[in-house]
């Protein structure tokens, strides 16, 4: 587990992130030991994954994806529900798809337990997740 994310170059900064009582892993899943560097965006793109978790009971989880080619930028912050985003390659093509639960019913006629969500496949197409 990583404490505060940040990034610098030649003394630089170029990314930081916090959040009381957050937790942030290197890697797409929330543990110890992940692989950081993933093809997301491409097969010629190398990227750097992080996920956070803000601490909440069931709420809430993030990818943040940034580009490595081509100088460091930062491609998509994806996530921010009830539950952790996944990385699926649906098409076996090498690049891996972002699965997401969509749970925009959350609480909104039901318990948590009751609420209805579904999941949603997320691809990188012109620049931006689809």
């Amino acid at each position: 587990m990583i404490k505060q994310p940040s990034l610098k170059e030649d003394g630089v900064l170029l990314y930081h992130d916090e959040d009381i009582g957050a937790h942030f892993f290197f890697g797409a899943e929330l543990q110890e030991g992940s692989n950081p560097f993933i093809r997301l965006t491409g097969k010629d793109d190398l990227n750097l994954v992080f996920s956070k978790w803000t601490g909440g009971m069931h709420c809430c989880y993030s990818l943040h994806i940034f580009r490595l080619n081509d100088g460091f930028q930062e491609v998509a912050d994806v996530g921010h529900g009830n539950f952790a985003p996944s990385l699926v390659d649906v098409d076996q093509d090498g690049i891996f798809e972002i699965n997401v639960t969509d749970d925009i019913l959350a609480e909104v006629f039901s318990s948590f337990a009751d609420s209805e969500s579904g999941d949603v496949i997320l691809r990188f197409k012109h620049g931006k997740y689809q």
